[in-house]
């Protein structure tokens, strides 16, 4: 193994524990609503309830990145890939990983929305 090589894996083990330590506290619902952590949208930034479930999996999926990375850049060591391969193994599991993030904390957004129109149009519904 060369220096390339060391500084790749030490690239992708560092980037991997900020994914995860980023995503720990969102999945375990411990970050409240704020301006600069979170997956924030308008629906998620008006509602607790939104804001945390959508987070939960945000935060799941985030975890999930950061080992799957760390799991890729010791699999391209161990395979000897150059430096080149390690990097496209490592940004491909990074985008990959963050755009299923982004779609899932999306739906789970789209799924609380829904419920909780549908849970208006019941309460509407119930005679008074």
């Amino acid at each position: 193994m060369n220096a390339e090589q060391i500084i790749i894996l030490v690239t992708c083990l560092v980037s991997s524990v900020v994914m995860i330590g980023c995503g720990v506290p969102l999945y375990c619902r411990k970050v409240g609503r704020n301006s600069w952590f979170g997956f924030r949208t308008k629906s998620s930034m008006s509602d607790d309830e939104i804001w945390y479930a959508t987070n939960h999996v945000a935060g799941f999926w985030l975890m999930l990145t950061g080992a799957c990375t760390a799991l890729f850049a010791f699999a391209g060591t161990l395979a000897g890939l150059n430096v080149v391969e390690s990097a496209v193994l490592m940004v491909g599991s990074m985008i990959a990983g963050i755009s299923i993030c982004m779609l899932s904390a999306l739906g789970e957004q789209r799924r609380q929305l829904k419920e909780r129109q549908r849970q208006a149009d019941t309460d509407n519904r119930r005679p008074a």
